[in-house]
C-alpha cells in the first residue's frame, strides 16, 4: 500500500498565474497556499508537484531557466516550512503529444514508482480541466482552485483558495 499524496499543479495553484513564468520577480506564492500546504504536510501527506512547462518545448525558455526558477520556488517553500517531496516537469509543447503532459498520466506513474502512491486516498489540486482529468484518470479526488468564480463540474470540490482546498481534503481523507 502506498502513501496518500497531494498532487499540485504549479502555475495558478501554488504560485500566482503568470503566462510563461520564468522570471524570479514574477514568482509570487500567496499566503493562503503556504497555510494550506503546511496543514497538509502536518498530516503526513506526500506533496508532489506536477507541472506542464510548454515554455521549454515552445522554445521560449531554456531548461536551465525553468530549473533555476524551480529551485527558487522550492527554497522559498522550504523557508516557509513546506517541503515538496517530488517535483515533476513536462517540458513538451502540446503539439509534441508526449505521454507526460497532463492530462496524460506518466508523471503520476513515475511518482508511484519513486514514492509509492495510494491513489484512491490521494488528491489532485489544480486550476485547469487537464489537472482534473489527470487526477480522475488516476482515481484521485480532485479539487479545482477557482479563478474569477469559475468552477469545474468535473471536480469533486471547487475551492476559492488553498486553505479551503486543504480543509476539504483533511475532512475527506482517511488520514488521522
Amino acid at each position: 500500500m502506498g502513501y496518500p499524496s497531494f498532487f499540485l499543479d504549479r502555475d495558478g495553484t501554488i504560485v500566482e498565474f503568470v503566462h510563461y513564468l520564468v522570471n524570479e520577480e514574477d514568482l509570487r506564492i500567496p499566503r493562503e497556499v503556504l497555510i494550506g500546504l503546511k496543514d497538509l504536510a502536518a498530516r503526513n501527506f506526500k506533496l508532489i508537484v506536477v507541472t506542464n512547462q510548454s515554455i521549454i518545448g515552445r522554445g521560449l525558455a531554456e531548461v536551465s531557466a525553468v530549473l533555476d526558477l524551480t529551485k527558487i520556488l522550492l527554497r522559498k517553500l522550504k523557508d516557509e516550512g513546506v517541503t515538496i517531496n517530488l517535483l515533476l516537469i513536462c517540458p513538451h509543447a502540446p503539439s509534441q503529444e508526449c505521454y507526460c503532459r497532463k492530462p496524460r498520466v506518466a508523471m503520476a506513474l513515475f511518482a508511484d514508482e519513486v514514492i509509492g502512491i495510494d491513489f484512491p486516498n490521494s488528491f489532485m489540486v489544480g486550476d485547469s480541466l487537464s489537472d482534473m482529468k489527470f487526477g480522475a484518470e488516476m482515481g484521485m479526488k480532485t479539487v479545482f482552485i477557482t479563478r474569477n468564480a469559475e468552477q469545474s463540474p468535473n471536480a469533486n470540490f471547487n475551492a476559492k483558495d488553498m486553505i479551503q482546498a486543504s480543509r476539504w481534503i483533511i475532512e475527506n481523507s482517511s488520514r488521522e
